[in-house]
């Protein structure tokens, strides 16, 4: 009995964010200018660089976790995400060897950080919140891959660079359940 309605309130939360999360569709993503990956990635990792901090905070306060608290940020988070992938589609294909490893780790710092917060939102987080946070991670992880594919397909092999350097975040992916990430870098 408990489990159909746990169940049941789980359909509902989930239908719930689902609908109100953007999509591709859904969000104006800002498109600019940019000659080179580094330019794209830099940004990104400033971006996340903002927007990590304030989940952590949230966390780390001694209050009730809340979807009003964390869905905005996750919103951010996956607009500046999906930013750069438009970024990076507008670039041309590089073959400049010398910054695989550069963009490899900014990229693998990137998932990292991003894991870490996630991670702990996850663990804080009440049973009534873990359905809205898994389908808000759902969304990052799509957009996550497709920023590592996008790099990728600029700059062939860094993910291959970048599936060595997450090495040690690999067991967070699986807790969040970032299955398109951790295939794309070969982990699955």
């Amino acid at each position: 009995m408990f489990f159909s309605r746990l169940t049941a309130l789980f359909l509902l939360s989930a239908t719930a964010l689902v609908s109100a999360h953007p999509t591709d569709a859904g969000v104006a993503v800002a498109k600019r200018e940019y000659k080179d990956i580094d330019t794209v990635c830099y940004n990104l990792k400033s971006a996340t660089e903002e927007i990590l901090p304030k989940i952590d905070a949230i966390v780390k306060k001694e209050i009730v976790l809340t979807v009003v608290l964390f869905d905005p940020l996750i919103k951010e988070l996956t607009y500046a995400l999906e930013t750069a992938v438009a970024d990076l589609a507008d670039l041309a294909i590089e073959e400049d060897e010398t910054k695989k490893e550069e963009i490899a780790g900014i990229l693998a710092e990137i998932v990292e950080e991003i894991s870490a917060s996630l991670d702990a939102a996850l663990k804080k987080a009440g049973i009534l919140l873990i359905p809205d946070l898994i389908l808000g991670f759902a969304v990052i992880d799509t957009v996550l891959k497709k920023v590592l594919l996008g790099a990728d397909a600029i700059l062939g092999g860094v993910l291959i660079l970048v599936g060595g350097l997450i090495g040690g975040v690999v067991g967070l992916l699986k807790d969040l359940a970032f299955k398109l990430t951790l295939g794309s870098c070969g982990y699955y």
